[in-house]
């Protein structure tokens, strides 16, 4: 805690009683980086581990990265940690400051409805009793269909829906669990083939729920840190149960005024740079080899990339503008992104081209300068 060390090797014996989090009362306040090797077999245990590091009165949060192999019966028992750690409300996507994407249990937490929704649909389809829209595996070696039908009977989860042994169906309610623990039956490459089938329609129906606004995603943060919260109204409800229960409207602000990015461009060695519509200013600050990106109209997100992706991304200029230049670009972009979109700020707009029935729908972004020239 120090600062001498800046590794710390620790096994089953340091998951509880010790602390290793940034904390605020000592010299090293770097953000922990905690590697997870292998999963303990226990939830319990894994909740006992990642608190080593996430502890309260830190500074930041730490970064996780657990290591997890695409075999089944890994996946199954990340998936069991996920299902304990959400119903804790810790460490997955409750806590979006925690990790990114890659390092986020959640996307183990098969145990959902979706996940049910998904093995249903999956089950069914080997059955042939209903499409899929997602493709058997391409890896698989084999009648993919088949092999399927035969493994699942194996495991009990189909049975014969006669006596005559000429149709299949499910052995009553599958559960998820009761899926995932019966995975570990069956040889290596059918777990793989059948897993990847099972994954792959989970992303696919959540991919349909988030494009439709209907995906649920728990608890989540609203914002990080640097955000502004602006309580809009109350409204107060009494249940026939005699509970209260409270609606709080909020109004988000995201968003770097000008003087915060000043101060962090002066602290961070960062410089200031501008799209080649002179509307979207960014300050860039270097990390290791990298940089991060803050922007007026965008909460402040710790994510490093090449300076290439970022010029690429928004159309930077070469050159990096002097702060005194900056100071009104900033301003006016941070004003006028408060209740519109930034494509709007930028003259940016994107129209949707109806084609013939059976082709492809085109999403068309153009500037305003050019909108005159399209017609009907």
């Amino acid at each position: 805690m120090s600062g001498k060390k800046q590794y710390a090797i620790i096994s089953d014996a340091a998951s509880s009683g010790i602390s290793l989090h940034c904390d605020r009362r000592c010299a090293n306040q770097n953000r922990r980086v905690h590697l997870t090797l292998e999963l303990p077999w226990s939830a319990d245990k894994a909740v006992q581990q990642f608190g080593r590091t996430h502890r309260s009165n830190q500074v930041c949060p730490p970064k996780y990265c657990f290591l997890i192999s695409e075999l089944a019966g890994e996946q199954r028992f990340a998936s069991i940690v996920a299902r304990r750690l959400e119903s804790m409300g810790a460490l997955t996507h409750g806590d979006r400051r925690t990790a990114q994407k890659h390092g986020d249990l959640s996307r183990f937490n098969f145990d959902t409805n979706y996940g049910k929704k998904s093995l249903d649909l999956v089950l069914k389809s080997i059955l042939g009793e209903e499409r899929n829209p997602v493709n058997f595996p391409e890896f698989y070696h084999g009648n993919f269909v088949e092999d399927m039908k035969r493994a699942l009977y194996e495991i009990g989860i189909f049975v014969w829906k006669d006596e005559n042994k000429s149709r299949m169906r499910t052995d009553g309610d599958i559960t998820v669990s009761k899926f995932l623990n019966r995975l570990l039956g069956i040889s290596i490459a059918c777990q793989q083939g059948l897993f990847h089938y099972f994954s792959e329609t989970l992303d696919d129906i959540m991919t349909e729920a988030r494009a439709n606004g209907t995906l649920e995603e728990g608890v989540m943060d609203v914002g990080n840190a640097n955000d502004k919260l602006e309580i809009a109204g109350q409204n107060t409800f009494t249940t026939s149960d005699d509970c209260t229960l409270k609606l709080v409207k909020i109004n988000h602000y995201k968003g770097v005024e000008w003087v915060d990015a000043l101060n962090q461009s002066r602290r961070l060695a960062g410089k200031f740079y501008v799209d080649e519509t002179g509307k979207l200013p960014v300050m860039l600050y270097p990390k290791g080899d990298k940089f991060v990106c803050i922007r007026p109209n965008h909460s402040v997100v710790d994510v490093s990339f090449e300076m290439s992706h970022w010029q690429t991304q928004f159309k930077l200029k070469e050159e990096p503008v002097d702060p005194s230049s900056m100071a009104q670009i900033w301003r006016e972009c941070y004003q006028e992104t408060a209740n519109k979109c930034i494509h709007e700020y930028t003259n940016v707009r994107i129209f949707l081209i109806f084609p013939p029935p059976g082709l492809t729908y085109y999403f068309i972004i153009i500037s305003l300068t050019l909108a005159g020239k399209v017609t009907n």
